[in-house]
């Protein structure tokens, strides 16, 4: 499966845990500590996913 950049692809395991693979486009690994272009999405995404997924639970 392809997923593009900046691009969140939602997979569903066998135990119906929710999940979420969000890449930041032109990032590395190391980027994600320092560069503010990069951080501050890299830190939104997950805030928000655990607002949605963590609330009902």
């Amino acid at each position: 499966m392809q997923i593009a950049p900046g691009q969140p692809a939602q997979r569903t395991t066998s135990t119906a845990q929710a999940k979420e693979l969000y890449l930041v486009d032109g990032a590395s690994d190391v980027d994600l500590y320092d560069k503010p272009e990069y951080v501050a999405p890299a830190v939104e995404r997950p805030d928000a996913f655990f607002d949605k997924h963590l609330a009902a639970a």
